[in-house]
Parts: C-alpha cells; structure tokens; sequence
C-alpha cells in the first residue's frame, strides 16, 4: 500500500545545469553590475509634478508627522516627570491628572499616526491612478504600427 501511495512521485531526476541562465560579463566575480539613472533630476522633476497636485494633502501630513513625533516625546517625559513629582515624593493628590494626560497624549499619538499613513495611502494611490491613466491614453494614441 505504501508502495502505492509514492509511485507518484518517483521520477527521474533533470539536471538543472542545462537550464541555469549563462552569467553575463560583470558577474563573474559576483557582483552585479549596477545601471546608472541618465536623468534623475528630470525624473524627480515629473515625480514633483503628479505630487504637487496634492500639495495640501502633503502639507497636513507633514504636520502630522510633526503632531506624532512630538506626542510620541512628550508620553515618556510625562512618564518621567510624574514618577520623579508624584511617586518618589508619595504625593498622588495629580497622579490621576497626569494619567489622564498621558492618556490623551496618547490616543492623539495614534491618531495623528494613523492619519498620516491613510493620508499617504490616499496621495499614493492618487498619484498612481493619475500616472496609469495618463499612460493609457497616451498608448491607445498610438498608431498600430508601432506595436
């Protein structure tokens, strides 16, 4: 029975040298060789003109990354400071002030985050979708000669 269950997978075994791909001149040694951009400052140029239509958009991320960077600080300074003021000196009369702090300082930690990534999302997939179409039109321009 076991037999039977393993015909399947008997088979003649295929040298793969035949089918490796021939190494070009360059990797020999191992390194491969890298290409160089021709125009790169052109190419930054076009990638500044699909992003500049969302300008705006850039602008609030850019504050939110400053928003979460400086609440993503101030939680363990708060931290810091409340253990040095308040349970070191034993005084918990503004322990729950401080907490309380810590938890807005917090949630707006997270929420300036997480409305940075969907803002980028938003601009990225913009920017695609803007490039693709503008490729389509442009390929069904074309005559069919050129295909």
């Amino acid at each position: 029975m076991l037999s039977k269950l393993k015909e399947p997978f008997q088979h003649e075994r295929i040298s793969l040298k035949d089918y490796a791909p021939s190494k070009e001149k360059g990797e020999e040694s191992g390194k491969k060789q890298r290409s160089k951009v021709e125009n790169w400052w052109g190419t930054l140029k076009r990638i500044w003109y699909y992003l500049s239509e969302s300008k705006g958009m850039i602008m609030l991320v850019l504050f939110l990354v400053i928003l979460s960077s400086s609440m993503a600080l101030l939680g363990p300074f708060l931290v810091g400071w409340g253990i040095d003021e308040y349970i070191v000196t034993q005084d918990t009369s503004g322990l729950t002030l401080l907490l309380g702090g810590l938890a807005v300082v917090y949630f707006l930690h997270s929420l300036a985050t997480w409305q940075q990534a969907f803002w980028m999302i938003r601009i990225a997939q913009k920017t695609v979708y803007t490039m693709r179409t503008q490729l389509f039109k442009h390929l069904h321009k074309l005559p069919i000669p050129f295909f």
